[in-house]
């Protein structure tokens, strides 16, 4: 027994002796997990360090993670090879440095924002095996490489081993800015960077080795802190030169990771898979021990430890672990007291979702919760729980209460009122809606209140508002309201927090008063005369019942939410709990303060009603993470830090780092001017806070003239379209609760003007404009100038064309007179002097017509090779007889007797007339007029000069102008035009040459025209022009030759004559009246009309007439199915060779200029109706040998020839086929067939017919294969002696005799 005891005692004695060292390593800290925080998955985690932009970095295994309160970024490494196990960070200099245990170094780049090879010392020292345990870069940022196999440095870009000493060095660690310590299995040795010696200071005695993880070296007590891989952790002094092991019984002898100071006299030490080991260096124990705990959510996460970095700035301490990421904990002491369920812990709050909670008389706290009721007596620390995990009855409680006899009222959701005995926990009394007896008909209750009397109300949704009388025990009941609170005023009124609004009851008349409507009222707090009202979703409510005057605060003064759940009055402010925090207000200030830097007030959701004064002066709020006790006395904001971050500059959605043409030489947070071109004037700035400031808000403006944008947690700021200038952009940085600045920041932008802004570019335009304004003036003004001259010519056009036709109508009659054989000596010379002097007229209009041409720049010159010597020579000598009668010498010269150049001949011959006949016409009598011609290689000379009037100095500047005649001209009563001048000009232009003059009043004139000498072959457009000419020409004959006379089974033929001018159509139709039947139109429309009606077999018309002029007429005609084969003749006074060229080409049969000869006219005629027949024996015979050769000019005619012989060959044996059937055949009728029959064939369809079978029969006796008599049947002639008789018709032969003929052949 007395063993048995002594078992018991011993067991007992290490269960205290355990249980005080648990005591003793408990955990003061709360530690927060990034991977919570921030939704992201990082298991391994290498190492941590802070640069000075207060970023922190952590190297995993995914790549190096970028950390700042609220956002992350993770980097990748470009790794040349990736069989690597640990990633390390080292940030010395202002670089930061990443390193593989495999040797590959990388080097973090702020400008580019990514990390960069720099080398791989596997590879650069030929060792697959190395491994790289530590790194230290110096101020020359050498970097120094502990490996396996020595002691490495790498500097510009070259690498060497330290002493070509190849042992194990495991660590480094800095003694002083210049040396450092290097541990190795064997021993401990100085390294001095600057003169690259070592110095050995201890070596392990024998051959006992130490494996090192990690150093730190204390300078104040001159020790060297040594982490092994598995002899736990020892400390060298230098004074003494000896290494101990520290705790050697209680540290565990396991590999410790890291070693990292967080005050004068505690060191961190990270443990892999045993947690942090918090260790008093002065008095050399342990302190605390943290380690990960499942059911503790605030524990460390992950036991295996590899790396600890303290930011002293924040007083943060950052962990990093093998398999949980990376945490982090503040050592700033908590000022909040938070009561949460702890899992699989019996003795802690059942639910986190806390709904309400009070203080009983004896100090302990009950809590409704969302699992039944928790009853916490503190003094004890021990949890009692009531109707937790209840099945039969609902087991969510939103409300408790205490009344004046000790009694504990609790109110639920669907399961009604229950009493419990506050000491016993025995439930005295349960009022629902459907328990029998029950005095109140109570379902869900949402608050209990007892009021200044000692009664106690009870509301709740679906049921009546109950008041309960503890004296009379008596329940009083008043109309249904959804109430979810009730509080007192005054001794009569009630104030009750509806789902409609704030709502008064009169306790003595039961009368509701709607103070406030439209509003879903949370929670009310009365404070004197005014009422302060908790809304969901319209902020906090000041209503004044004194003067119903009503105020509104929102999230744009400083809440944080406007969604306020729950109110409470301490120390003249306000405190609200919201959806998304608490805040404290300030009444007076009207203003609110948010703890945004402590996390269970910044970060959980405050429920409704749910808070309790306690007795020590704290207050407490019931949440979604549980119960958050603190003192509003001491609590206070603490100033968050942090500063305002550049991370990226975006100029059309493209990086700053990924515009080539910027060429970055810092980073862009450390730019303070960006100068931008103009069309890159559509930016975004990215910004970001870094430090501790949680949930930052920011508020930008550009230059002073605007205002700030509202504060929000928007982290782009984006300008578009921002016009060229100057700009300063101003950012602040603002707490969540934008109670104060946290950092402010100015960046200032150029965009510079474009180009066309500049002011040099605005003379340019300017001046552009000037001229463009003044060309487009004068392009005015001259385009006025040309319509005017447009329409003189169109005057002089029209009236040519009156004269001409005017001179039709006295030249036809009298050449008509001129054939009469009875006319006297005397009427034949007045016949001849009328004939003569209109063909004088007639030259008149022509040169006038002429002029026309030039002036409007339509005249296209004809080239050809023509000597020039012989055309000069030819049209002297036509003058010969105008010199006699004035009695004047002509006396032409030249320096050769031949000279070919490229000309049109027929225009030069104006010119060269012109010029002679003015000299003669202005010369005196018995005076000389010298031509002379001088020809070179490049150009030829005509002077033409006289002894005349000359011309004066006045007239001399207008003498090229139109219709333009010197003064003395005029007066010597010479004929002129003033015209002849200005179209040899325009001529002489043409040609490319020029022509002057030099003149003197009295004494004569002398012209010069000088030509550039020209070949056809430099002149190709020319020569177009003259083949051209010459194909039209063709095509005109072909056109001739191609339509045939039509021979009218009538006795007379039909013309169609359309004139608009009366008397020359009465005058045609007096010439013609006697061979054909003549039918008249005045202008196209009517001609057209005429044509369908009648289908005439010719067609003269004029060209220039109202509505439908000629040559819309002949194209209409020609282009029409059924009047296409009817010739057509123009008549015009346009005489030029492209209008000709025009009617020609619309399918005109002849063109004849005006005045003209009548016989000529009737001659025309005649020989194109009798050319007909003797084309279409042609055209026959090419359809045999070109059947697809286009034989006539007109392709419709061409067609339709085609057509009849194909449908004559395919009823060739056929004796019953007629004109009937050839009509219906041809889907034509028989009369308009006889017609276009006649006018292209000149035959009637029978004789049609008869043609194209005679035609075969010949083919078929040129083969002899077929008899006479079987040629007649074959050829569709029913009787042989009839086929005998129309063969020697046409061929002047019988068959017979044709056929004996071949046989003599």
């Amino acid at each position: 027994m007395a063993t048995v005891n002594k078992i018991y005692t011993t067991i007992f004695l290490l269960w205290l002796g355990l249980a005080a060292q648990i005591m003793t390593y408990a955990s003061n800290y709360k530690f927060e997990s990034i991977n919570d925080l921030q939704g992201i998955s990082i298991r391994k985690v290498y190492s941590i360090c802070k640069d000075n932009d207060g970023f922190i970095w952590a190297s995993t295994k995914s790549g190096v993670l970028r950390l700042t309160q609220d956002e992350y970024r993770i980097y990748e490494l470009p790794f040349q090879t990736v069989n690597f196990i640990t990633v390390k960070l080292v940030f010395e200099n202002n670089i930061l440095w990443a390193y593989s245990n495999n040797g590959q170094l990388f080097r973090y780049d702020p400008i580019k924002d990514k990390f960069l090879f720099v080398f791989n010392l596997s590879e650069s020292a030929k060792n697959q095996y190395i491994n790289v345990g530590a790194m230290l870069v110096d101020n020359s940022e050498a970097c120094w490489m502990a490996t396996s196999f020595g002691l490495y440095k790498y500097f510009n870009g070259e690498f060497q081993l330290f002493e070509d000493k190849q042992n194990n060095i495991s660590s480094l660690c800095w003694y002083d800015d210049d040396t450092f310590f290097a541990v190795s299995n064997e021993e401990i040795a100085l390294i001095d960077t600057k003169t690259q010696s070592r110095k050995l200071l201890f070596q392990h005695p024998g051959k006992k080795e130490i494996n090192t993880n990690s150093l730190y070296y204390d300078k104040t007590s001159e020790v060297l802190w040594l982490g092994s891989q598995s002899d736990g952790l020892l400390f060298y002094s230098i004074q003494s030169n000896e290494i101990k092991h520290f705790a050697p019984k209680d540290f565990p002898q396991q590999p410790v990771k890291v070693i990292e100071p967080i005050d004068e006299q505690t060191l961190l030490a990270g443990v892999d898979g045993q947690g942090i080991w918090e260790i008093d260096r002065k008095n050399l124990k342990i302190k605390h021990v943290y380690k990960e705990d499942n059911d503790n959510s605030a524990s460390l996460r992950g036991n295996g430890v590899y790396d600890i970095f303290f930011d002293k700035e924040n007083e943060r301490v950052w962990v990093g672990t093998y398999s949980a990421g990376i945490s982090y904990f503040d050592m700033a002491p908590p000022l909040i007291e938070q009561i949460t369920h702890q899992p699989n812990q019996e003795n802690s709050l059942k639910n986190n979702e806390v709904n309400e909670a009070i203080e009983d008389k004896n100090g302990n706290l009950w809590l409704a919760t969302n699992n039944g009721i928790s009853q916490w007596k503190r003094n004890e620390n021990r949890w009692k729980h009531f109707y937790a995990n209840n099945q039969d009855q609902a087991q969510v409680f939103l409300t408790i209460h205490e009344d004046n006899q000790g009694k504990i009222w609790a109110g639920s959701y669907a399961s009604g009122l229950h009493i419990i005995d506050r000491e016993t926990g025995k439930e005295l009394a349960h009022y629902a809606k459907n328990i029998p007896g029950s005095p109140i008909d109570v379902k869900f209750v949402y608050d209990i209140f007892t009021d200044s009397k000692g009664e106690i109300w009870i509301c709740g949704i679906n049921s009546e508002v109950v008041r309960y009388s503890p004296t009379e025990n008596k329940f009083t009941k008043y109309s249904q309201q959804p109430v979810s609170m009730i509080t007192e005023y005054s001794d009569s009124i009630m104030l009750l927090a509806c789902s409609y609004g704030l709502v008064q009851l009169n306790k003595n008349t039961s009368a509701y008063k709607i103070l406030i409507d439209k509003h879903i009222v949370e929670d009310i707090l009365p404070l004197n005369d005014n009422i302060w009202v908790a809304t969901s979703g319209e902020g906090l409510l000041r209503y004044n019942m004194i003067n119903n005057n009503l105020e509104k605060f929102t999230t744009k003064n400083g809440l944080p939410s406007n969604y306020i759940n729950s109110l409470a009055s301490s120390s003249n402010y306000l405190w609200l709990g919201t959806e998304s925090g608490l805040c404290r207000f300030d009444p007076r200030q009207k203003s609110a303060v948010v703890f945004s830097s402590i996390e269970p007030l910044s970060s959980s959701s405050f429920n409704n009603h749910a808070y309790l004064h306690l007795r020590d002066g704290r207050l407490a709020f019931g949440s979604n993470n549980g119960l958050i006790i603190f003192n509003p006395q001491t609590i206070s904001e603490k100033q968050n830090s942090g500063k305002i971050f550049i991370q990226d500059f975006s100029i059309l959605g493209r990086s700053l780092r990924d515009i080539s043409s910027f060429k970055l030489k810092q980073p862009i947070n450390n730019i303070e001017h960006f100068k931008l071109k103009h069309n890159q004037n559509s930016l975004t700035f990215e910004i970001l806070p870094v430090g501790t400031i949680k949930d930052a808000k920011f508020s930008w403006k550009i230059d002073d003239s605007n205002e700030w944008s509202t504060p929000s947690k928007q982290r782009h700021i984006t300008f578009n379209n921002l016009p060229h200038r100057d700009y300063t952009l101003k950012i602040k940085m603002l707490d969540n609760s934008l109670s104060y600045v946290v950092d402010e920041r100015t960046v200032y932008f150029t965009i510079a003007a474009p180009f066309w802004a500049s002011w040099w570019f605005l003379i340019i335009v300017f001046t552009t404009l000037f001229i463009l304004i003044y060309s487009l003036f004068w392009y005015y003004i001259n385009k006025l100038k040309q319509q005017h001259a447009e329409e003189k010519i169109r005057y002089f056009t029209n009236t040519a064309h009156d004269i001409r036709t005017s001179l039709t109508l006295i030249k036809a009659p009298v050449d008509e007179l001129k054939n009469e054989t009875n006319l006297s000596a005397r009427g034949k010379q007045f016949l001849k002097l009328a004939s003569e002097q209109t063909n004088r007229l007639s030259n008149v209009i022509t040169q006038l017509m002429d002029f026309q041409k030039a002036d409007i720049g339509k005249e296209k010159l004809i080239m050809k090779m023509t000597d020039v010597v012989e055309l000069v020579k030819y049209r002297t000598e036509m003058v010969e007889p105008l010199c006699k009668t004035k009695n004047i010498k002509l006396i032409f010269k030249t320096n050769t007797n031949h000279y070919e150049t490229a000309i049109d001949d027929i225009q030069f011959e104006k010119v060269i007339d012109n010029l002679i006949s003015n000299a003669i016409k202005y010369s005196r009598e018995n005076s000389t007029v010298y031509i002379s011609l001088e020809c070179k290689n490049t150009e030829w000379n005509l002077v033409v000069k006289d002894e005349g009037i000359g011309i004066s100095k006045a007239d001399q500047k207008r003498l090229f102008k139109e219709f333009y005649r010197g003064e003395n001209a005029v007066n010597s009563k010479v004929v002129g035009s003033g015209v002849g001048l200005l179209l040899s000009k325009n001529i002489v232009l043409l040609h490319g040459g020029n022509i002057t003059f030099n003149s003197e009043e009295n004494k004569g004139s002398e012209f010069l025209i000088t030509i550039p000498h020209q070949k056809m072959s430099d002149i190709k457009a020319e020569q177009t022009s003259e083949n051209e000419r010459t194909n039209n020409k063709t095509t005109l004959e072909n056109t001739y030759n191609d339509l045939v006379a039509d021979e009218k089974e009538e006795s007379k033929q039909k013309i169609l004559l359309v004139e608009d001018n009366e008397e020359l159509l009465q005058f045609l139709c007096l010439i013609f009246g006697d061979e054909y039947e003549i039918y008249i139109a005045f202008n196209g429309s009517e001609g057209w009309e005429q044509t369908q009606k009648h289908l005439p077999d010719l067609i003269v018309s004029d060209v220039m007439m109202p509505e439908m002029d000629g040559f819309e007429f002949c194209k209409l005609v020609k282009s029409t199915w059924e009047t296409s084969h009817i010739p057509v003749i123009l008549l015009s006074a346009l005489n030029e060779n492209a209008k000709q060229l025009q009617g020609l080409g619309l399918g005109a049969d002849d063109y004849i200029t005006k005045p003209f000869d009548a016989n000529i006219l009737k001659h025309k005629i005649h020989n194109l109706i009798q050319s007909r027949k003797a084309y279409y024996e042609k055209a026959l015979q090419k359809i045999k040998e070109y059947p697809q050769e286009q034989l006539l000019a007109n392709p419709m005619n061409d067609k339709f020839l085609k057509q009849m012989v194909d449908v004559v060959k395919e009823n060739m044996a056929n004796t019953q086929f007629g004109k009937v059937e050839f009509a219906s055949a041809l889907c034509v009728s028989p009369s308009l067939l006889y017609k276009k029959t006649k006018a292209i064939a000149g035959l009637s369809p029978v004789d049609f017919i008869k043609s194209v079978r005679l035609d075969h029969s010949i083919q078929l006796l040129q083969n002899k294969e077929y008899t006479i008599a079987e040629i007649s049947e074959l050829c569709g002639f029913s009787n042989q002696s009839y086929f005998s008789a129309v063969f020697k018709k046409k061929f002047g032969k019988t068959p017979s005799e044709y056929y004996d003929t071949t046989n003599d052949r």
